[in-house]
């Protein structure tokens, strides 16, 4: 204690008769150090930085990053429509939109072609979908062989109107003759009019100018047809969420190299949703979080450092009632945290969301 009480005395000695050099270089170090906060200081957004660089679960995340679109920060749009069809129509009008900000996107990703992969479509059935398919074509086994026989319009037309006309005879000559209780002794059930109604509506719109052509096997094969226009999206939750991967187009701002992408990706969503009152949609991922939760703490960082500094000011001014002590230690106070954001530029180098 005494060697340290002896070393304040002598830098004391040395520091009072030479007031305007010791604050002169005081605040040109504050300024230094707050130069190279500014310039080299990083403010790391990503919560794995929280964590040991030892710990297993950084390098697993480093194995699986190049087969994360090769490891680019994206953000995730999740869409939820009263309808299957109007989210589709959100995301038509949208992805075009994004597409053409090349100042902010590199690419958006919202559907897979199905012709791409038709050749193997019925690897990507349910098993009940798989067994309703192999219990159609038995079902229908002669329909089918006929018609691949002789693929025409007419033999076709004239295969239905036969199995239509099989099965009301049976019906007609059988269906009384079922137990007394009510229960059919056979399982099969009535006949799916559906397929012959899609051949039909195809017809139609051929004759009347569509473009748009259908096919009807889907719904021979199922119950409910297939809709092609619905398949290859990124669906989840039965279809009630329609998912869009946006990969931004990073700045050179540090943490906030992505916000500026998000904020035009916000903007193009709240146009598009103008026109779609009934569709939600909004933007999630880690990266969108991330720019979020680091545009959250900064903001109220910034509040709370005058805040705090005003308080102080204000509370030695009402006790002391004097504003010129209290100001000089407010001073003293920021050149004091000038130091501390300098220290931190030059041994760490970075701050992270608890840091900060």
């Amino acid at each position: 204690m005494t060697f340290i009480a002896g070393m304040l005395n002598r830098w004391m000695a040395w520091v009072l008769p030479r007031p305007r050099l010791v604050l002169g270089v005081a605040f040109l170090t504050a300024l230094l150090a707050l130069y190279t906060a500014v310039t080299r200081l990083e403010i790391k957004t990503d919560q794995l930085e929280l964590i040991s660089t030892d710990h297993p679960l950084i390098e697993l995340t480093d194995q699986l990053d190049p087969f994360i679109f090769d490891g680019k920060r994206t953000f995730t749009l999740v869409i939820k429509a009263p309808t299957p069809e109007q989210g589709i129509s959100f995301v038509k009008l949208l992805a075009p939109r994004i597409k053409e900000d090349t100042a902010h996107f590199k690419e958006v990703l919202y559907r897979v072609d199905p012709d791409l992969v038709k050749k193997w479509a019925l690897l990507y059935l349910d098993r009940e979908d798989l067994l309703q398919v192999g219990a159609r074509i038995r079902e229908h086994s002669t329909l089918v062989n006929r018609l691949a026989e002789d693929p025409d319009l007419l033999t076709f037309l004239q295969l239905v109107n036969q199995e239509m006309a099989t099965r009301m005879v049976g019906e007609l000559f059988t269906g009384f003759l079922g137990p007394r209780d009510g229960k059919p002794d056979s399982e099969e059930e009535p006949m799916d009019l559906a397929f012959l109604i899609k051949t039909l509506e195809g017809l139609s719109g051929y004759l009347h100018g569509s473009v748009k052509y259908e096919s009807p096997w889907s719904s021979f094969f199922k119950s409910e047809a297939w809709d092609l226009e619905q398949e290859g999206y990124f669906w989840e939750g039965n279809k009630q969420f329609l998912i869009m991967i946006v990969v931004p187009r990073k700045g050179t701002d540090g943490f906030t190299a992505t916000q500026t992408s998000l904020d035009s990706l916000r903007e193009h969503i709240r146009e598009v949703r103008a026109l779609f009152p009934d569709v939600q949609a909004g933007v999630t991922g880690q990266e969108a979080l991330n720019n979020d939760e680091m545009t959250t703490v900064l903001g109220d960082m910034t509040r709370a450092t005058w805040l705090s500094l005003l308080g102080v000011l204000a509370l030695m001014s009402l006790f002391w009632r004097s504003i010129r002590r209290p100001l000089a230690e407010t001073i003293s106070l920021t050149v004091g945290l000038c130091w501390t954001f300098g220290c931190a530029s030059l041994f760490v180098g970075h701050l992270n969301i608890l840091s900060v």
